[in-house]
């Protein structure tokens, strides 16, 4: 039984609704991420309106301020996965398996925002295992070897570790 406090049916919001988020959104005094997010509900109250090329057209903005706050080198980021890809195999995984001991460590490895974290969790919350949160060495380990060539020792970078 829903609760009178939480409707089944989303709001529909009128059109001084979206009238004042829209002022709200241009505001010279807004935060970028008041903003993303403001974008983001005109997208969704345009797109349930029908009204798709201006929900679109809130969507790009919404996401272009979110990148401006991100920090990091996405071009970076897209090579590595595209490596990752082209190494992590099907038969690569299979191949793998034989490595695995039958006690011991686990290591739950994974893209980003694919879960792992939530795996290890799952799983640390059994009074047998022990979770580590994540751990910083196989990041470190992936840039250290980012540049290698194949049959070719890696070249020795310092270690921001100490």
């Amino acid at each position: 039984m829903a609760s009178s406090r939480y409707p089944t049916q989303p709001h529909e919001l009128t059109d001084a609704d979206v009238a004042a988020m829209r002022a709200a959104e241009s505001q010279p005094g807004a935060s970028v991420s008041d903003r993303y997010h403001l974008c983001y509900a005109l997208a969704k109250a345009l797109e349930d309106r029908r009204n798709y090329e201006a929900a679109f057209a809130f969507y790009s903005r919404g996401n272009a301020l979110k990148k401006s706050e991100l920090k990091g080198d996405s071009e970076a980021l897209i090579e590595t996965l595209q490596r990752q890809k082209q190494v992590c195999t099907r038969e690569f995984s299979s191949r793998g398996a034989a490595w695995l001991p039958q006690s011991g460590s686990i290591f739950i490895v994974g893209m980003p925002r694919a879960g792992s974290t939530l795996i290890e969790q799952i799983l640390a919350s059994h009074s047998r295992i022990d979770g580590t949160m994540e751990l910083p060495d196989i990041p470190r380990l992936v840039h250290q070897f980012r540049d290698r060539v194949p049959g070719q020792p890696p070249a020795t970078r310092p270690s921001s570790r100490i």
